[in-house]
């Protein structure tokens, strides 16, 4: 991380909740908390992303984790299936691939609003697997990190705000 702090400004915790690679081009998403405000923050060798809010504006923080539904998984199993018999060709490897990643795709949101009203504050959002709109990029979510997230954000927000 490459932020600057303020005068008396420390990292309490940071986690690198996921990578977007588009084409030849790969971010890290990170979410720092700092004793004075929340950060997110992507970066790849063409682009910067920052977006941040002072802890003594946070009125809600919710989060999302949701994995595959029932009949997602179960359309993977059979891209698996119908896969296998095929697996000498390059389609069977492709469906065995599809399937797998249907399987495994989940996906993770938070939005932390501020008390000024007209204000959302920050809103995070990935889904494993690929985008439909632009087929080149792919997203990995770290399980763990949003796990974390989830469990300690809130209590970490509330021991360091000053309101």
């Amino acid at each position: 991380m490459n932020i600057a702090m303020g005068p008396g400004e420390r990292v309490i915790k940071d986690w690198v909740y996921g990578t977007v690679k588009e084409g030849r081009t790969k971010k890290n998403a990170e979410l720092v908390v700092t004793n004075k405000r929340i950060i997110t923050y992507s970066q790849s060798k063409i682009a910067l992303d920052i977006e941040e809010i002072p802890l003594s504006s946070v009125n809600t923080i919710t989060y999302h984790k949701g994995g595959a539904s029932f009949f997602a998984k179960l359309l993977g199993v059979l891209e698996i299936i119908i896969g296998i018999p095929f697996s000498v060709l390059i389609v069977g490897i492709k469906w065995i691939m599809d399937g797998v990643r249907r399987i495994r795709s989940g996906e993770f949101s938070l939005e932390i609003t501020m008390h000024e009203k007209a204000i959302t504050g920050i809103y995070l959002g990935l889904r494993r697997g690929r985008s439909k709109k632009a087929k080149k990029v792919k997203v990995w979510i770290n399980k763990t990190a949003i796990d974390d997230i989830g469990a300690q954000l809130g209590a970490i927000v509330l021991a360091n705000q000053t309101i």
